[in-house]
């Protein structure tokens, strides 16, 4: 759901911001992600109350179950978050902030992601359940970061205006 909100706001604000509607483009922007948020809370309500019922449909014992409710449920708490970051991420896409993206994704998960799971796993003698959750709880992070790069509006851009400039101008 959040991957198709995504491609939605990709689409529908990068047409937005290539008719030069600027101002409805950051208006519809908001009203997407707040679908997107709202959306994912309410899914994400539902798994958690799910969540005892799942793992009761597999054939494994009582300690694995009561460890996959316990995923299902930091997963719920987490998916609003995850729907702003993929939004932020297709929003700034939408503007044509390719370098931006690029470091807003990859290279927050290769220089924060994976070095906290890694360091959280090697140096400490945190349960799984407990790593699990704060390296899920680094999408708060990220959503700090996304919200700043929105707020900044430097996505704001039409860059078909741009390209046409770029060529008439050589």
């Amino acid at each position: 759901m959040v991957m198709s909100i995504g491609s939605s706001i990709g689409i529908i604000v990068g047409n937005l911001l290539g008719a030069n509607k600027l101002e409805e483009a950051k208006d519809t922007d908001r009203k997407i992600i707040a679908l997107s948020v709202v959306s994912c809370f309410v899914f994400g309500s539902l798994l958690a109350l799910a969540s005892r019922f799942i793992p009761e449909l597999y054939n494994t014992t009582r300690e694995v179950k009561q460890l996959s409710m316990s995923f299902l449920l930091v997963s719920a708490c987490v998916m609003p978050f995850s729907a702003f970051t993929h939004a932020c991420y297709f929003t700034l896409r939408s503007g044509g902030q390719t370098k931006i993206t690029m470091l807003f994704d990859s290279c927050y998960m290769w220089c924060i992601s994976i070095p906290v799971a890694y360091v959280l796993s090697r140096f400490t003698d945190l349960p799984v359940l407990a790593l699990f959750a704060i390296c899920n709880g680094l999408e708060l992070i990220k959503c700090v970061f996304g919200y700043i790069l929105l707020k900044s509006g430097k996505w704001v851009i039409n860059i078909v205006q741009d390209e046409l400039r770029s060529e008439a101008e050589k």
